[in-house]
């Protein structure tokens, strides 16, 4: 476990490694010594570690390439900015706050779900960035949907829970391909 929280920085692309970086270098500037902010800025990623470690039990590969493709997904399916309109929904009522939880428990259900699929398959040995491309390939027209979907969502001038939950849908369809051949 040690080892993956030493290694979440450089496992982090996209937004994720900015969002981190940027926290980080704040946190720096405002006279933080640098390995406590290095700590506090993986904060919002250490989260990720129990669904990490729940979809590699059953894997023949290791955590760190579970993690790879974790955080990889995150980025190509640009998971972190849908998290986001999940978050900045406006809560008007106890229902909408019960819903609001339940979009991103599902959400973080469906990440490990689809960590599984990419990672089925995987062979020691192959880089897995070449092994996430491949099932990105291979589960094109699914994937396609789901940028379709982020593509309308990001379109639109407002932000609806019936919007939400067909971007979920998306996502349970995308966690039901197999990753193995």
């Amino acid at each position: 476990l040690q080892k993956l929280t030493e290694s979440i920085p450089n496992l982090l692309t996209g937004h994720s490694k900015i969002d981190y970086e940027s926290r980080k270098q704040n946190l720096i500037k405002s006279g933080v010594p640098a390995q406590i902010a290095q700590q506090f800025a993986l904060t919002r990623v250490l989260f990720s570690l129990l669904n990490i470690i729940e979809a590699g039990s059953g894997h023949k590969t290791t955590l760190l390439n579970v993690a790879a493709i974790h955080f990889g997904l995150i980025d190509r399916l640009d998971l972190i900015w849908f998290r986001e309109q999940i978050n900045a929904y406006p809560i008007t009522n106890h229902w909408a706050v019960l819903a609001r939880a339940a979009f991103k428990a599902d959400l973080d259900r469906l990440l490990r779900a689809i960590t599984n699929s990419a990672i089925d398959g995987h062979v020691k040995g192959v880089d897995i960035d070449q092994h996430l491309t491949a099932w990105l390939v291979k589960n094109a027209e699914q994937v396609a949907r789901w940028e379709a979907t982020v593509a309308e969502l990001r379109s639109s001038p407002t932000n609806e829970f019936a919007m939400l939950t067909v971007a979920m849908r998306e996502l349970v369809d995308l966690s039901h391909m197999n990753g193995s051949e």
